[in-house]
């Protein structure tokens, strides 16, 4: 299994303002065969379908301080940065 970092780090697959988007940019569940692009919730759904998500999700919320959407959706946010929290957390 690939790791939600590890996922991300390609190029191109890092997504802001939708879970997940296909390849015309439209909106689409993250476990689609169709996604192309996933913002850090999505790639977590992608890379972890069968885990009790909100496990990783408490404990991604104890580093981000608010809503994890609004911290991968900030203007300021940097894939690399996603990438970093995902890694330090090894998810």
């Amino acid at each position: 299994m690939m790791k939600a970092w590890e996922f991300l780090s390609k190029r191109g697959v890092w997504c802001k303002g939708n879970y997940a988007v296909d390849k015309n940019g439209i909106a689409i569940n993250p476990l689609d065969n169709l996604a192309v692009k996933f913002c850090v919730l999505g790639a977590i759904c992608k890379c972890y379908p069968e885990e009790k998500e909100f496990v990783i999700v408490r404990d991604m919320l104890q580093l981000v301080k608010g809503k994890i959407s609004d911290w991968n959706d900030d203007p300021k946010r940097k894939k690399y940065q996603v990438v970093e929290l995902l890694k330090k957390l090894d998810i």
